[in-house]
């Protein structure tokens, strides 16, 4: 059994920058496992794409000794992010096609202390495949995929109509301050991160890109600042990796304000370079210790 089991699509992605476009592996799956796996910890991926795909997509988590199971699918979900402002916090988003959704099946008898869901679209994974992940552990969401809806290969905001339901088996919950505000109405993230809890999850964080993050757990809300990046080079997947070294926190045994310190420094590493986090534990902890 594997400590943490991350669930979602690896994708094509196209990322745009004032320095440049790159194409690489993306999505929750690939920022997430990779970052988690460098921090130490024990992952595994779930996912789904191509066939054609899988070779080239899937490389660096195999190179990083990642367990990963490929369930079939005639399309590879690709994505293009592109950043439109100095600090890099918005971006705009492009979808070429969507890979085949999970299904509880697609489970088997995998067990593990945290599955952690990262669905990109509406369409990746129902309520009923959460509640499947809450049967055999507990379950941390990214959001981010169940407030988008796809038109036209534009991404736009969307409220996600099985909210109440979904979030109900949900132990940690994950979405920036936009996703928030589309889920609860609610332009404080302080306000917005108490409505997600009386959803249901045990911790609940919003993060707010370079002002840092709110952690909203045991009825109490704290204000996390961000830790200042060497340079800020690459957004995509800051999300991921901050919540990597979340998780790796919690699992083992910070307290949930601590353990999102040490995601944040953990995001500051990553955005300093175009791709998946491949630093280490101590050099977070270095950064943490200097800011």
């Amino acid at each position: 059994m594997h400590d943490v089991w991350v669930v979602g699509h690896v994708t094509r992605d196209r990322i745009a920058t004032e320095q440049g476009v790159s194409e690489c592996a993306g999505g929750t799956s690939t920022y997430f496992s990779l970052a988690l796996a460098r921090l130490g910890g024990d992952v595994a991926v779930l996912t789904r794409m191509a066939e054609a795909d899988q070779s080239r997509l899937l490389a660096e988590e195999r190179q990083a000794g990642i367990e990963v199971r490929c369930g079939a699918s005639p399309d590879t979900t690709e994505f293009e992010n592109r950043y439109v402002d100095a600090r890099k916090d918005r971006r705009v988003q492009q979808v070429g096609a969507v890979a085949r959704p999970f299904q509880p099946q697609d489970l088997g008898d995998l067990r593990a202390r945290l599955f952690h869901l990262g669905p990109l679209t509406q369409a990746d994974m129902s309520v009923e495949f959460i509640e499947a992940a809450a049967a055999a552990g507990r379950v941390s969401l990214d959001v981010q995929g169940l407030v988008r809806r796809i038109d036209r290969g534009a991404v736009e905001p969307c409220d996600w109509p099985e909210k109440a339901r979904g979030l109900a088996p949900v132990s940690v919950l994950k979405a920036d301050e936009d996703e928030a505000r589309v889920l609860t109405g609610e332009s404080d993230p302080v306000r917005s991160a108490r409505r997600l809890a009386a959803w249901g999850p045990e911790e609940v964080l919003v993060t707010r890109g370079s002002r840092g993050c709110v952690v909203c757990y045991a009825g109490g809300v704290r204000s996390v600042p961000a830790v200042p990046p060497p340079e800020a080079v690459d957004p995509t997947g800051c999300g991921d990796t901050f919540m990597a070294g979340y998780v790796s926190a919690r699992l083992g045994g910070a307290d949930p304000v601590p353990a999102a310190r040490f995601g944040a420094a953990a995001a500051a590493l990553k955005l300093g370079h175009v791709g998946p986090f491949d630093g280490t534990r101590t050099q977070v902890d270095a950064l943490l210790g200097s800011s």
